[in-house]
């Protein structure tokens, strides 16, 4: 810098001043302008983060703290989906039990399961009689209440940024997914849940090209049929 700029104190400078500063450096025989104004812009909130447009999102549920009740979520889309199935579901345990008329009992599952976070039944106490829920379907609704929160919380989806075109001297093996994956130069599928939101988007697509590909494991004598 040179000697004749002068130093910058605080206080003789307006912020409005120091903002738009621009101060000369020498390098050599040319110049070059540095803006001082990122040294005094705040830094954008933790909850926000660049896209991969370059736009700032935000950040509505942290990787840390996926699960939520669904008509406790930070996600509009998910308070939604809660209050359909409250609108138009029915209490499992009142299936199996029947009116005066003989007919099944459907009341509203207005009753949210503290485990899963799905209204699944109609009252807390047909909610503990229920053992199927809690020993077969509790476990997969958490799986997905915690996967539909991730897939909306706003981050950048790394697992969707899919390889380009392939190399033709580059074989794909299609035995499972582990293999496609990494045979066909997937990144970022280091996690079941990213697995599952992958597989959840691609298993149509790729099963239909799994059939078609020359060197599919699916023949008709081996699992595949006319139809």
């Amino acid at each position: 810098m040179s000697a004749n700029r002068g130093i910058l104190t605080a206080g003789r400078w307006p912020a409005h001043r120091m903002r738009t500063l621009a101060v000369q450096t020498t390098f050599g025989s040319g110049r070059r302008a540095i803006s001082l104004k990122s040294l005094f812009t705040p830094s954008p909130p933790s909850d926000m983060v660049h896209g991969s447009s370059g736009k700032k999102q935000r950040i509505l549920v942290q990787p840390h703290d996926l699960f939520h009740p669904l008509s406790k979520s930070p996600v509009k889309e998910m308070r939604e989906k809660g209050a359909l199935i409250q609108q138009h579901g029915c209490c499992t345990t009142c299936v199996t039990e029947t009116t005066a008329m003989g007919k099944p009992a459907t009341r509203e599952p207005t009753f949210e399961c503290p485990d899963c976070g799905y209204p699944t039944h109609c009252s807390p106490t047909h909610w503990k009689q229920d053992t199927t829920h809690h020993d077969e379907l509790c476990g997969h609704l958490r799986e997905a209440n915690e996967d539909e929160h991730d897939l909306r919380s706003g981050r950048t989806l790394r697992e969707f940024e899919f390889p380009s075109a392939q190399l033709p001297e580059i074989v794909v093996n299609l035995s499972s997914w582990d293999s496609f994956l990494y045979t066909r130069s997937f990144t970022n599928i280091n996690s079941n849940r990213a697995m599952r939101h992958v597989s959840k988007v691609l298993t149509y697509p790729v099963t239909i090209g799994s059939v078609l590909h020359q060197f599919s494991p699916f023949v008709l004598s081996s699992g595949l049929t006319p139809e």
